[in-house]
């Protein structure tokens, strides 16, 4: 989490990618993640209070982006849609809109 010191990674520990926590310094490891499917690439928001990361289907090549609370709790996807969704990342708030939106 951002200036607090955790760290959100993948591990396959059980055999397939799952999302999980720790301190900095590896202690304190906690799974927020726990199913069939592939999790992998979390990443916190700014405010540290979610994450977002890729799940891939247990079957087939789907992926879906899904955002989290920071404490593993309320997985939701968002993208939820056929094909390959993957590798989110948050952008910092822009205080004009225009300013986040990609240069033609």
């Amino acid at each position: 989490m951002p200036g607090l010191g955790i760290v959100a990674f993948e591990s396959y520990e059980d055999g397939n990618g799952e999302i999980y926590v720790m301190n900095a310094d590896g202690t304190d490891s906690v799974r927020l993640t726990e199913n069939d499917a592939h999790d992998w690439g979390p990443a916190w928001s700014p405010d540290g209070s979610r994450i977002v990361f890729t799940r891939g289907a247990d079957t087939g090549p789907e992926t879906e982006v899904y955002v989290m609370a920071a404490d593993g709790s309320d997985p939701v996807n968002i993208t939820n849609r056929p094909g390959e969704d993957r590798t989110p990342a948050w952008l910092p708030v822009a205080p004009d809109p225009a300013a986040a939106a990609p240069p033609r």
